[in-house]
């Protein structure tokens, strides 16, 4: 696996993240469920480290490591850290659409961090008090679907048009609402993570960091910079140095 931008996640935050040693095994695909954005697996061949970046995402986490699953709700993380993946870790993540939540569960505990579920029987897991088979790569959006017809996700597609900017007869203070009451951010702040997405995109097609940064809006290329570091865990020399 060459350096990339790569989807995974730790047991307690959920986001893309840059593989540093190249140990990582990774696939993704589409979903079936219009809820998600897409389904990725990986595997740790040796002991390796990524560095999460912030993404705004809600995600769905399944982890195996020494014959033992684990399952976590992560949410919206806002900086971008670092997180080992120990050696013969597998993971299964489900990154979830802008504007997707759980409404039975509390924002003010998911925010840069995550939810343990309890296990259930040997290969399932609670969840809102019902118990759930444990899926796999193939089968994963079948288990979606079920959540889905429970009602245990709502989603507002309110938030993602905003992000698109095609919502002009909302107020931003009403545009704030509903952003902290279903992302758990700010509006601005996941305009500053889409920014920062945008800039890594850029950088990966060669654009120089000087029209990337003018492109994008930013005030200079130190602005460019603070902002990727924040948010991607890389500076744009980085970026472009683990593309090549």
């Amino acid at each position: 696996m060459s350096s990339m931008l790569l989807d995974a996640t730790s047991p307690y935050l959920a986001s893309t993240v840059i593989g540093t040693k190249n140990h990582i095994r990774y696939q993704e695909r589409p979903s079936e469920s219009p809820l998600v954005e897409r389904v990725w697996h990986s595997q740790a061949d040796n002991d390796d480290s990524c560095i999460a970046i912030a993404d705004g995402r809600w995600d769905m986490v399944f982890i195996i490591q020494d014959g033992q699953a684990k399952v976590f709700i992560t949410g919206p993380q806002t900086t971008a850290i670092s997180i080992p993946h120990p050696a013969g870790s597998e993971w299964l993540g489900v990154r979830f659409r802008l504007g997707v939540m759980m409404p039975h569960l509390s924002l003010n505990n998911l925010v840069n961090e995550g939810i343990h579920l309890p296990d259930a029987v040997h290969g399932s897991f609670w969840l809102n008090s019902l118990a759930w088979p444990l899926p796999n790569y193939e089968n994963v959006d079948v288990l979606i679907s079920r959540l889905v017809k429970n009602d245990l996700f709502s989603y507002d597609p309110v938030v993602q048009s905003a992000v698109q900017g095609q919502n002009p007869s909302y107020s931003l203070r009403a545009l704030q609402y509903r952003f902290q009451h279903t992302v758990g951010l700010s509006f601005k702040t996941i305009q500053q993570i889409e920014r920062a997405q945008a800039a890594v995109v850029l950088l990966q097609q060669d654009h120089p960091i000087l029209d990337t940064a003018f492109q994008l809006g930013y005030y200079d290329q130190a602005h460019l910079i603070n902002s990727l570091k924040r948010f991607m865990g890389r500076t744009p020399l980085q970026i472009t140095k683990a593309m090549k």
